[in-house]
């Protein structure tokens, strides 16, 4: 089963993003996606919704993976 940081890293590199512009299209900074990907920050409610809108997952599969 794959973590949080492991599903938006995937999906990002599917869709050919790159961290600067998943952090663009999501209104943060590069680091706040470096460390979504690392596990080293858990994101906020509206953060999680930005990421299921701009990755096209679902929020539940992002939180219950």
């Amino acid at each position: 089963m794959s973590n949080l940081g492991e599903i938006i890293a995937e999906s990002r590199e599917k869709l050919q993003i790159s961290q600067e512009e998943l952090a663009f299209r999501i209104g943060k900074s590069v680091r706040t996606v470096q460390l979504i990907e690392l596990n080293k920050i858990v994101p906020d409610q509206e953060t999680l919704l930005r990421l299921s809108n701009t990755l096209d997952i679902p929020v539940n599969n992002l939180i219950f993976n």
